[in-house]
């Protein structure tokens, strides 16, 4: 039988925080979201809670009525590192670990068959706890049979827990409370306020109403708190070849700094060449005097193992940036994509044809953005700019690029489009419009006839004729009548040896639409 244990290392960040400040481990201390007085209090010690303190809480509430309390942010790519740095650990006493996404400092790891190692279960915990304590990690271990039941076990029980049976680990997780599970306050206050109170009870709602009634979220740790399954534990030990880092003697000047960033992405890449994989994105970090750090992305349309390329797109990315302080310090990670072998073969005809086109997408993310190349996609609305919303893509070579669909801009031919307004069928139909302005303009010929009311526009009416041109219309199109949203009327304005124009009125004014080809 499979065993899974669970370690947690509740508190987690406010751990890093006391870990990084050891002098505050007798004093009120608290986690806040971010540096303002009126940031959030997320996590505090057992000291602050007893002053009255609670999470929530205003940081400038909190100080006011603990003058004493110590606070900082703990920042994301810390929170990384020492997760990074407990996995290292935990691979010393398990062959496979996995951390929990869902919540920083819950950790998986298998515990089959390492009996002959470390004894029994509850030795094997003992030795991983200590580990943990060394490095100053308060850890609560709990080893049973499935994952879920070993995470509640590790949040309720005593420090180590080890459970003789899957029976006794299932009726412990039924019990437990619902605030065990990360959702959100408001979730969890509409499950109160229906009675439910326990994970039991949660589960014993209907699945299929789940995620209507409470949310996608609700219902992924609603079928995860319910499997009865024994899911293995299928980690595997990461590998950090692929980041280089280095201080950096206070550099100013641009093309300095991609001096020694040269070596640093050549070095990565190579080192995830050497692997039989390729890199589908770089990320450089780069801090100054005063401590800030500057993140940038660059990656190529495909996954790629060009080293020249890649410190083409490092280039042209941070001739970009603005420098306001030295650099001192400066690190490169790969991030590597896994590939079948002989993936990278297949259908190369394809790959040749739209390579130069992804190089090019590649190289205009990299100097104005990674969201500089966009596609057209269709969108439910009535206003005709609205039709329409703009989505970043990769590549030509972007699957959903020949998806069939068309947005704005298409060049499918729409029933009637050639069309002139004269010619339409019966019922007087407008001519389908192919070319929609992104921002409409005002119409020239509205200065002249001074507004647009529905008598200017017979004067306008005139005007064109004079100037050889036609009016047709009205056409109506409505708003979203939901939304306080007004409705439009639209013209077409037709002229001699030009293209017919699509215009709009509203209120005194004229405005230019798009263009009927």
């Amino acid at each position: 039988m499979l065993r899974t244990a669970c370690i947690e290392l509740p508190f987690f960040r406010l751990q890093l925080l006391l870990r990084a400040h050891p002098e505050w481990r007798d004093m009120p201390v608290a986690r806040v979201l971010d540096d303002r007085p009126r940031a959030p209090v997320l996590e505090l010690n057992r000291v602050a809670r007893g002053a009255g303190i609670r999470a929530g809480m205003p940081y400038a509430t909190a100080l006011a009525v603990v003058p004493s309390l110590q606070a900082a942010v703990v920042d994301d790519w810390e929170s990384e590192a020492r997760i990074e740095e407990i996995t290292e650990l935990l691979y010393t006493f398990t062959p496979h670990v996995e951390a929990w996404n869902a919540r920083s400092g819950v950790f998986w790891v298998d515990c089959s068959g390492l009996e002959r190692l470390w004894g029994d279960a509850r030795e094997w915990a003992q030795n991983v706890h200590t580990a943990l304590g060394n490095r100053d990690f308060y850890a609560r271990i709990a080893a049973g049979f499935t994952r879920f039941g070993t995470l509640v076990a590790a949040h309720t029980a005593s420090p180590i827990h080890i459970s003789e049976s899957a029976g006794e680990e299932r009726s412990a997780a039924d019990s437990a409370s619902i605030r065990l599970l990360p959702l959100e306050q408001g979730v969890l206050r509409r499950l109160e306020r229906l009675g439910i109170r326990s994970i039991g009870a949660f589960l014993s709602l209907p699945a299929g109403s789940i995620a209507t009634r409470f949310g996608a979220e609700a219902d992924v740790l609603y079928r995860f708190a319910g499997d009865p399954g024994e899911v293995p534990v299928r980690g595997e030990r990461g590998d950090t070849s692929h980041c280089r880092e280095m201080e950096l003697p206070s550099l100013r000047d641009v093309e300095a700094i991609i001096s020694h960033l040269e070596p640093m992405i050549s070095s990565v890449v190579e080192s995830v060449r050497v692997r039989g994989v390729r890199m589908a994105s770089l990320h450089v970090v780069l801090r100054d005097e005063d401590g800030d750090e500057c993140r940038e992305e660059v990656k190529p349309a495909e996954a790629s193992c060009d080293a020249r390329f890649f410190r083409k797109l490092v280039s042209l990315r941070l001739y970009t940036l603005e420098y306001r302080s030295p650099v001192v310090y400066a690190a490169v990670t790969g991030e590597p994509i896994a590939e079948l072998p002989g993936q990278g073969m297949l259908f190369s005809d394809v790959r040749r044809i739209t390579q130069s086109v992804n190089r090019a997408f590649a190289l205009l993310r990299a100097e104005l953005g990674n969201r500089a190349v966009v596609r057209v996609l269709d969108a439910d609305a009535h206003i005709p700019e609205e039709r329409f919303r703009l989505e970043p893509i990769d590549g030509a070579s972007d699957p959903s690029l020949s998806s069939g669909k068309h947005g704005a801009g298409s060049e499918e031919r729409q029933p009637g489009e050639h069309e002139r307004p004269d010619e339409q069928r019966a019922g007087h139909e407008p001519p389908a419009v192919r070319r929609i302005l992104l921002k409409a303009q005002p119409f020239g010929w509205v200065e002249r006839s001074r507004g647009c009311s529905p008598r200017a526009v017979a004067r306008v009416a005139k005007v064109l004729h004079r100037s050889g041109a036609q009016l047709f219309g009205p056409f109506r199109i409505a708003g979203r009548w939901w939304r306080g949203e007004p409705g439009r009327s639209y013209y077409f304005v037709r002229q001699e040896r030009d293209r017919t124009l699509w215009v709009y009125r509203t209120g005194r004014t004229l405005w230019l639409q798009g263009y009927v080809e």
